[in-house]
C-alpha cells in the first residue's frame, strides 16, 4: 500500500535489529518514523540529517500499531493459498 504512493520511492524490510547500514545504502531524503521513536532517538537521524535529509516523527493514532498490521498480513499471506486459472477458462453463469 505505501509503495503506491506517488511520494514514496522505496520501501524494504530488514531482519537486522539495528537498520543504520540499510539507512546508509538508501540513503533517505525523508526518513519517517513514529512518534515512539522521540525519547529512544531514531538510528541514522545524525546520518541522514548530514546530507541535509530529514527525520519525521509521525503522530501515533490510538489502537493502530504498523507492527501489528505487519502481522497481521503476513499471517494472511501464510494463510492464503491461491490457485490460479487455466488460460482461456472463465467462470460460467449459473
Amino acid at each position: 500500500m505505501l509503495a503506491a504512493l506517488e511520494t514514496v520511492d522505496y520501501i524494504t524490510i530488514f531482519d537486522e535489529p539495528d537498520p543504520l547500514n540499510l539507512i546508509k545504502k538508501v540513503k533517505p531524503d525523508i526518513l519517517v518514523k513514529g512518534q515512539d521513536w522521540a525519547e529512544k532517538g531514531v538510528i541514522g537521524q545524525k546520518f541522514i540529517e548530514s546530507y541535509g535529509g530529514k527525520v519525521v516523527l509521525a503522530p501515533l493514532v490510538e489502537g493502530k500499531s504498523s507492527t501489528k498490521t505487519i502481522e497481521k498480513i503476513k499471517a494472511l499471506k501464510d494463510s492464503t493459498v491461491i490457485i490460479p486459472r487455466k488460460a482461456g477458462s472463465s467462470k460460467k453463469k449459473s
